[in-house]
């Protein structure tokens, strides 16, 4: 019953200390207990340290529950009423974990880890290959442990059985028949001089927001990346865009298309942009103004600036910004402008050094 892209969670134990010796339900006189071993492989690799939670559900009728791909939320509730997660573990070197002394009856497994090799950075993927749905998600569960998930079909254990069950990732999620949708994907923090670019697009931004810590996040399904440096001690806010246009880009072009529509923005928040300039000088256009005061006639005495650089079908623009400007902190914005550099011919890796 499990939702495609339904998010990855461990279950309801997850993150408790698991205990070697675990007390499953109490075996009828005489009967023999069954056991569930699960042996986890990426690309024939052992995957060590993975997550394995066994759900023990109640009879058939919560199977069909289970099963049915298109639940009411009635029957979602019903479903997680009839379902019980046994204590979670992780997978050992050899790729393995086994429940011993269970009784007979319904289950399911699952189960999550980090990928070695990733297949997207930027796009969900759920597949179904033969008893499994397999799901990876980029940027790790909430957690922040697993990108993806192995989901079993329930499955009869009969008493005294010792079930043997296997998954071994190879390629799935290249599969045609896989289901696809882009997430915004941001990246972990990075200090120094920034490098942004696209991949499979020509053309890459770099720019020192200073000393900061900086993001970026490749948003619009994987045609735009963003830059956000707003932690400096001197408060100049520092944001950049790198996106994929459909014309032939230069500065004054991408200028002409993104300016309109920020100012149009501005405005309709009744902020009163003052007096305009615009300069192109170096490969860059800019727009520049002081907004003396905000929505609500606040004072506020910002200072903004928006650069433009393009070539090919990448338009960059940086944008910065602070509240409470004085003249003497002009060099603020300068430092940051004078490290601006539009390489039109590089692409998302870095040139490699010469010998």
């Amino acid at each position: 019953m499990k939702t495609i892209f339904a998010q990855m969670r461990p279950g309801a134990r997850a993150g408790m200390a698991f205990l070697a010796v675990v007390v499953f339900p109490f075996l009828p006189g005489g009967a023999q207990s069954a056991s569930v071993q699960l042996t986890l492989k990426e690309q024939g690799t052992p995957v060590k340290g993975a997550l394995v939670v066994l759900q023990r559900l109640k009879d058939s009728d919560c199977v069909k529950l289970f099963n049915n791909p298109s639940p009411t939320f009635r029957e979602i509730q019903k479903a997680e009423k009839c379902v019980t997660d046994l204590p979670d573990a992780a997978t050992d070197a050899n790729g393995k974990y086994s429940y011993q002394q269970l009784t007979a009856g319904w289950y399911d497994i699952r189960s999550l880890w980090s990928m070695q090799k990733p297949p997207a950075p930027s796009s969900a993927i759920a597949c179904v290959t033969g008893d499994w749905q397999v799901v990876y998600e980029p940027g790790r569960d909430h957690t922040g442990k697993y990108d993806a998930m192995l989901q079993g079909r329930p499955f009869e254990l009969k008493e005294g059985e010792a079930r043997q069950i296997s998954f071994d990732y190879i390629n799935q999620f290249e599969a045609a028949d896989c289901h696809r949708r882009f997430v915004n994907v941001r990246n972990p923090p990075n200090t120094g001089r920034a490098r942004i670019a696209i991949s499979g697009s020509r053309g890459v931004l770099e720019l020192d927001p200073g000393q900061t810590a900086w993001h970026t996040e490749l948003r619009q399904e994987g045609k735009e990346m963003y830059l956000t440096a707003m932690g400096r001690r001197d408060h100049l806010l520092v944001t950049a865009f790198l996106d994929q246009v459909p014309f032939a880009a230069s500065a004054e072009k991408c200028r002409d298309e993104r300016w309109p529509k920020e100012r149009d923005a501005l405005r309709s928040h009744d902020v009163d942009l003052g007096h305009i300039t615009k300069t192109t000088e170096n490969g860059v256009a800019r727009v520049e103004f002081l907004v003396d005061r905000g929505p609500g006639n606040s004072k506020v005495e910002m200072e903004d600036v928006h650069a433009y650089m393009g070539s090919g079908d990448l338009c960059a623009e940086v944008h910065l910004s602070k509240v409470g400007y004085r003249p003497e902190e002009r060099k603020l914005f300068d430092e940051v402008l004078s490290s601006l550099r539009f390489l039109p011919e590089e692409t998302a890796e870095p040139p490699a050094k010469q010998q």
